[in-house]
């Protein structure tokens, strides 16, 4: 069908007086019938294709088989007036915020139109953000239709995932197998376990990586075996894996690795003498070990230094011989980056939330937050907020807010509201209006709404300011979020 459509395309773009219309497919003749003109032959053969994939109708699928109809639906679908919001964000109008839409919805048990369904999947299918909230809320018939084009097996509902996990493609596969690990994880493992050799080298990497759902020390004797395969990829995910797990034998082995890397010494009484901090490079493997293989050439940085980030990122932050803050204050000048570097990498990975907020306080560029605020607990995100506020009090499009804002909804406090005014109304002050424009389309997404009439007055809407037109739409955006918000709350 893609190779029809190909060739209607080249017959439209050169002209039907220079290059005729193909043949029509076989399956497309009952659905087509003659036109008084070739140029309205072409369009409505156009249609006719175009629809014929957006339905989901595999071109190798038997046509005159049934499938088994949709069970029935068990989500409310939403509003009309949420609908219209729906439609106007596929159509391409303000689709940032069609990922919201689809969150709030699934958060409130809705499903979106029947009608709406192709267009959805086929927009999941070319950004990947947006499938996981697109799967809650498609609903039964969602499910089933997309069972009928693989290209959108991403958003196949939990139904008999044994049966998908067996039979499906590697997509569906995946899919079913993380569901069976949300269940009953040790029986999903043991089902990948009994078929592991018949699996290619890149699907095994693949379901090696669902194995992040519920991943336990029950894992860790497949993970080992599975870390002398003869797939580099395979032998790479196993390794991640088994660092995630701070009880491993394998993370017992990095700690050996990792015996004598740091020297401390803490300040001397009456803090006459500061603490001090040694760092002592390894040499590194020739070959590889525990799935890491060191590189022929590394960026930035010399071989040594990259085995010993590689070390410290798989150490438990509770190995060291002193808290994280006061390891890196010790460390000298040169160090730092480096020891910061494996820091990082090591909370992330083990998804150390108290060492996370110390390392914000120590990343004064900014360049690492976007990993470390996710791992913030909820219950400090508004003094968060007002620390990064304070500390990069102009705002950008790279801004640290515009993230912690998507990730966490809180109470904004009045110290916190009266700072983002202040850093708000200085930016409006500044010269680069498409620069501005940018920073208040990122703040307009990420925003509560709820804050729209606080920040009305900031610039009046009636002048000649080079920056009105665009603070407009960035109130626009702000209340239009407002009311799809309230319209998915509607029956």
């Amino acid at each position: 069908m893609q190779s029809y459509l190909d060739a209607l395309s080249t017959a439209a773009l050169l002209g039907t007086e220079k290059r005729s219309l193909p043949d029509l497919p076989e399956r497309l003749q009952h659905l087509v019938k003659p036109q008084a003109t070739i140029e309205a032959q072409l369009l409505v053969a156009g249609v006719a294709a175009k629809l014929y994939v957006q339905v989901a109708q595999d071109a190798k699928q038997n046509l005159h088989s049934r499938r088994a109809a949709a069970a029935e639906e068990k989500l409310e679908v939403i509003s009309e007036k949420a609908a219209s919001y729906l439609g106007q964000f596929i159509q391409g109008r303000q689709q940032g915020l069609l990922q919201e839409f689809l969150t709030v919805a699934a958060q409130h048990h809705k499903r979106v139109p029947f009608y709406y369904l192709p267009d959805l999947l086929e927009l999941a299918r070319m950004n990947s953000q947006l499938r996981e909230q697109l799967r809650a809320c498609i609903g039964e018939r969602g499910h089933w239709l997309a069972a009928q084009n693989s290209q959108w097996g991403f958003a196949l509902g939990d139904d008999q995932p044994l049966e998908r996990f067996e039979t499906g493609s590697l997509t569906e596969r995946l899919i079913a197998f993380r569901t069976m690990r949300q269940t009953d994880p040790e029986n999903a493992r043991q089902r990948l376990e009994a078929d592991w050799t018949k699996n290619s080298a890149k699907d095994r990497t693949a379901l090696l990586e669902g194995l992040t759902e519920g991943l336990s020390l029950s894992d860790e004797s497949f993970l080992e075996e599975a870390l002398k395969d003869r797939s580099a990829s395979v032998r790479a995910a196993a390794a991640e894996l088994l660092s995630q797990l701070p009880d491993a034998a394998y993370t017992e082995r990095m700690k050996l690795r990792a015996k004598g890397l740091l020297s401390y010494k803490p300040a001397g009484m009456l803090g006459l003498k500061g603490a001090g901090l040694e760092l002592s490079l390894p040499n590194p493997p020739e070959t590889e070990e525990d799935g890491i293989e060191v590189p022929s050439v590394v960026k930035g940085m010399g071989k040594k230094a990259w085995w010993f980030k590689q070390i410290v990122a798989r150490v438990p932050l509770s190995f060291w011989p002193a808290e994280v803050k006061k390891l890196l204050e010790a460390a000298k000048k040169e160090d730092k980056d480096l020891l910061f570097e494996a820091f990082v990498a090591a909370t992330i990975r083990f998804k150390d939330s108290q060492t996370a907020r110390s390392l914000i306080d120590f990343d004064e560029k900014g360049v690492h937050l976007s990993s470390l605020l996710p791992l913030i607990p909820h219950e400090e995100v508004s003094d968060l907020a007002l620390a990064l506020i304070n500390r990069f009090s102009e705002l950008s499009y790279s801004h640290p807010l515009i993230q912690l804002l998507g990730l966490y909804r809180f109470d904004w406090s009045e110290t916190f509201t009266k700072k983002f005014k202040e850093s708000l109304k200085k930016s409006l002050q500044g010269k680069n209006t498409w620069e501005l424009r940018r920073v208040l389309e990122l703040f307009a997404e990420a925003i509560p709404p709820e804050q729209l009439e606080s920040l009305k007055p900031l610039l009046s809407q009636d002048t000649d300011h080079p920056h009105s037109a665009a603070y407009r739409d960035f109130l626009a955006k702000l209340e239009l979020r407002g009311a799809m918000i309230a319209s998915l709350k509607e029956t």
